[in-house]
């Protein structure tokens, strides 16, 4: 009996160690797991006349890739709730871009950067266009710098 007790004892305390190994793991796994996840978004809605309104989502993440290099994957959305002949916007996902950004922090507080941008437009913005004459989507590279005052 007290044989059993001891082998009830050493196999919960085995399995207390085992949980709490494995609660330690889940955890560090999810915080790596934010850390990697952590990215920067904005959200704006547009509201007009006529009932029209409009939501743009951006998402953008800053990886650190060397202590002075950075490269910043994004993403934006554009959605209207209404067709807009006027200004050449349909209702739906009306545009889409994906950019890439490459930063070398010279200082602090300057850090110039080059990129690439891709946008298309989509569905009945992408009709408006081409009865315009324009292409469905473009490409753009990017040179600039940031400054933080």
């Amino acid at each position: 009996m007290i044989y059993l007790a001891q082998n009830v004892l050493s196999s919960a305390t085995l399995l207390g160690s085992l949980l709490a190994h494995t609660a330690r793991s889940e955890t560090s796994l999810c915080e790596s797991a934010e850390k990697f996840l952590c990215a920067e978004t904005e959200t704006s809605l547009f509201v007009g006349s006529g009932g029209r309104r409009g939501l743009r989502l951006e998402v953008e993440r800053v990886c650190q890739i060397a202590p002075t290099l950075t490269l910043t994957p994004e993403l934006k959305a554009n959605l209207h709730s209404k067709n807009n002949i006027q200004t050449g916007i349909g209702s739906g996902l009306s545009e889409l871009e994906i950019g890439l950004r490459l930063a070398y922090q010279a200082t602090p507080a300057f850090s110039p950067y080059v990129g690439i941008a891709w946008g298309k437009p989509y569905g009945k913005t992408s009709d408006f266009a081409r009865a315009e004459g324009e292409h469905g989507g473009n490409a753009q590279f990017l040179m600039g710098f940031s400054l933080e005052l």
